[in-house]
């Protein structure tokens, strides 16, 4: 599948250590290493679960080089920022870490993937210098958890915004018979998933959208779908 989506034009692939135990690095590290680097771009993420200090959080960054069989990376992010974690990453220096490693030219871009409120997301903005945000969006979370505000706290601060969960990991996709009729009479040829990436595509500032892919069928739905700009 990853191959196959590659060959269908996707060129932005997202990772985490925590992810499947740690195949999915490995799966994406193997999948990759035949194709011509600077044809796509690998995403990766520093988790706070994944280290207990200042010390192994260096150690885990170097293996996942390894692991992906890459000496760089071009967007890295502090994963899922939140009230829980914060201070974590500021105790054990993890911003400091990465933006030598930006500096390096280990990272290519530096930015952070976040689950909490309005507040949190202004301090953790103003704490760096980053590339770019990456935030929950989709059309159920817009005004139900305020994702509308975090959104137009990166336009203010010219943060590109990069968005994960778009079909709301997948309950937008599905709909009673007369939802999904009415969804059809208005656009016939969209299926009901394209609904949520249209929503999206009508943010000037989302620049990228992450959408997981069981199998061919949603591949290509995704693949057409993103072959045309049609908010």
């Amino acid at each position: 599948l990853i191959k196959k989506s590659y060959e269908l034009g996707i060129n932005y692939f997202d990772t985490a250590v925590v992810y499947h135990g740690g195949d999915s690095e490995k799966a994406l590290g193997e999948a990759m290493k035949d194709f011509e680097r600077s044809t796509f771009y690998l995403a990766d993420k520093m988790t706070s679960s994944a280290f207990q200090d200042e010390e192994s959080m260096k150690a885990l960054f170097f293996k996942q080089l390894e692991t992906l069989h890459t000496d760089y990376i071009d967007y890295y992010l502090v994963h899922s920022v939140n009230r829980n974690n914060w201070q974590k990453y500021k105790d054990c220096h993890v911003v400091e870490f990465l933006n030598e490693m930006r500096a390096q030219g280990k990272i290519r871009h530096l930015g952070f993937s976040f689950h909490d409120t309005e507040p949190l997301l202004k301090e953790v903005v103003a704490s760096n210098k980053w590339d770019f945000v990456q935030l929950q969006l989709n059309y159920l979370d817009w005004k139900a958890m305020h994702a509308d505000r975090l959104y137009q706290v990166l336009v203010d601060n010219n943060l590109p915004c990069m968005v994960m969960e778009p079909v709301r990991g997948g309950k937008l996709t599905k709909f009673s018979d007369e939802i999904e009729a009415d969804l059809k009479n208005r656009r016939p040829e969209e299926s009901v998933a394209a609904w949520g990436f249209r929503f999206l595509q009508g943010l000037p500032n989302v620049k990228m959208v992450l959408s997981g892919m069981s199998n061919l069928e949603q591949m290509q739905d995704n693949v057409k779908t993103f072959a045309a700009e049609n908010p």
